[in-house]
């Protein structure tokens, strides 16, 4: 087997927020196979870190067992057993997790997973007894409480809504000395929070994996259109020239880096052309950070290329490899046939 071979085979690593959301989501549209084979991965990652740390392992066996037995019955949702597995805190650093049971409809019935360990609460626990945090009081290090369905409710329909309006890219009508990228207002917000100058690079796939890139350098994001959404990114005469030319050639576009990136095709000057999908990282849409966002877990190739082409908010941490994920050619029939096809 070729080194490229080798490459193209080797799994690659997604926020876990994102594939416990793509489950979610595509067991909201109808997608049972593809919701079951995301959550496989996401349990056999679970159970392989029980296998390497203690603590985790002591949750896991809880939540399973112990917990069942207690006053008030630990009950959740597999998949986001596996997600507080996969999240649970790393250091004293981070914040605790709290996962109620779904049968509890009190301030009781909760794990609370520590770096010391997980805790179950059924009960109130006389204040002379220090073994268990009382569920009314403040716990001296922030406490992350977790949905029912493991990622917030809210954020996890607005994601799923999203899927009829992902972002968009267009050169603006005429001059086209302006990029508009339309995205939601709270996103377009989070953009405008990077003062200064991003950057602005064009990429193209090419054979064996190599991704070509050009660097046309930092652009200035001016604000947001009349309508609250829309990211006005600001061109020189010599990156119009570049971008007109790259359009002809294939070439996409990445605007910003680390965890704030907006990637599309070249959009087209003509005026009548429609918008080009934009994706990009992880939204947040309000929230100041999301559990598990900092959490990266490695996905067998093909799935993850399949996740990455079907939701225009999972990307790898490579932008290269996000490119070559979405470029490359798709499977022949015999192979498609075992490919689940979106609605």
């Amino acid at each position: 087997m070729t080194g490229a071979a080798q490459d193209a085979e080797a799994p690659h690593a997604l926020r876990l927020t994102a594939l416990v959301a793509a489950a979610r989501v595509a067991a909201m549209q109808g997608q049972a196979a593809l919701a079951a084979e995301v959550a496989g991965v996401l349990s056999q990652a679970a159970q392989a870190a029980a296998g390497r740390r203690l603590v985790v392992r002591d949750f896991a066996e809880l939540v399973q067992g112990q917990g069942r037995t207690g006053i008030l019955p630990f009950t959740a949702d597999a998949l986001t057993t596996a997600f507080a597995t996969l999240a649970y805190p790393q250091s004293s650093r981070d914040a605790q997790l709290r996962l109620y049971s779904t049968s509890s409809v009190t301030d009781l019935g909760f794990v609370l997973c520590t770096i010391n360990g997980p805790v179950y609460v059924d009960r109130v626990q006389p204040k002379t007894d220090s073994k268990q945090p009382s569920p009314r009081e403040p716990s001296p290090t922030p406490v992350v409480d977790l949905s029912d369905r493991g990622v917030p409710d809210d954020w996890l329909d607005a994601l799923a809504a999203s899927e009829a309006a992902p972002p968009q890219a267009l050169l603006a009508p005429g001059a086209g000395d302006t990029l508009h990228f339309k995205l939601t207002p709270q996103e377009a917000t989070r953009w405008l929070t990077r003062r200064g100058r991003v950057r602005l690079v064009l990429l193209k796939a090419g054979s064996a994996g190599r991704v070509a890139r050009r660097d046309l350098g930092p652009v200035a994001v001016k604000g947001q259109g009349g309508n609250e959404r829309t990211l006005v990114v600001d061109l020189s005469g010599a990156q119009q020239i570049e971008l007109h030319a790259a359009f002809f050639d294939g070439w996409w576009m990445l605007l910003g880096e680390d965890e704030l990136r907006a990637l599309s095709p070249v959009p087209d000057l003509d005026s009548e052309a429609p918008p080009v999908q934009c994706r990009t990282d992880l939204p947040l849409w309000g929230w100041g950070s999301l559990p598990g966002s900092d959490t990266w877990l490695d996905v067998p190739a093909e799935l993850a290329a399949r996740l990455v082409a079907r939701y225009w908010w999972m990307s790898p941490v490579d932008s290269s490899t996000w490119l070559t994920m979405l470029t490359t050619p798709e499977k022949g029939p015999d192979e498609a046939l075992a490919i689940e096809e979106r609605p």
